[in-house]
């Protein structure tokens, strides 16, 4: 469990690294170049999402597993 949640707090700080330093910036009203630039943006973003949202499925698998296993108590993982 506490390598699941170390990877998670990993892969959000990566997600939040990466989204801090693509930030598409837009003065006056947003054209066509600015929709292009948030498009990049979301496609770079979306293997930082995808990790974050892996990391906490097999966190939240692990109780379920603990449940069903002989001996472990749900209560030590959480």
């Amino acid at each position: 469990a506490e390598k699941a949640r170390a990877a998670l707090s990993k892969a959000e700080a990566d997600l939040a690294q990466a989204d801090k330093d693509m930030t598409v910036v837009t003065f006056g009203k947003p054209d066509a170049t600015h929709e292009i630039r948030m498009s990049q943006r979301e496609a770079a973003l979306l293997p930082y999402r995808q990790r974050v949202r892996e990391a906490a499925a097999a966190l939240a698998v692990i109780p379920e597993e603990c449940r069903t296993t002989a001996g472990c108590q749900p209560g030590w993982i959480r």
